[in-house]
């Protein structure tokens, strides 16, 4: 999982907006992508589609059209795929800021050392991780 980012950029609350993402498993079994999903805030996941229109290789390119926030707020955004064998990824987040409008790449691991295993706030699922 790579390159989870959002279009525009600094999106403002009460806008639409995209989120990306490229999920990969070329090199950790080469099997195709079959799903990506994200979850705002440890929220249920949300289905993602792929750019090309299917998931049929082992690297996508993924995308979601996020509905806008009524207000702004600082919100975390996960994504996770899964291959054609079952196996998911381990998500990797980005965070809009106070307005949506600062952004910080980041593992949902590393914003949430030592919780992640307690609540599942990054919705961590079982499985080998893409790079």
């Amino acid at each position: 999982m790579s390159a989870v980012a959002a279009s525009p950029a600094n999106p403002v609350a009460g806008s639409l907006f995209d989120l990306t993402a490229v999920v990969n498993d070329a090199t950790t079994g080469g099997s195709n992508i079959a799903a990506a999903t994200y979850a705002v805030d440890g929220g249920p996941p949300v289905a993602m589609v792929a750019q090309d229109g299917a998931f049929n290789q082992p690297t996508e390119a993924v995308l979601a059209h996020v509905p806008p926030f009524a207000t702004g707020g600082s919100h975390t955004f996960c994504v996770t795929g899964s291959d054609a064998a079952g196996n998911v990824s381990s998500p990797s987040c980005i965070t809009r800021g106070r307005d949506l409008r600062q952004s910080r790449g980041r593992r949902c691991g590393e914003r949430h050392a030592g919780r992640a295993a307690q609540d599942n706030r990054c919705g961590a699922r079982a499985g080998r991780q893409f790079r």
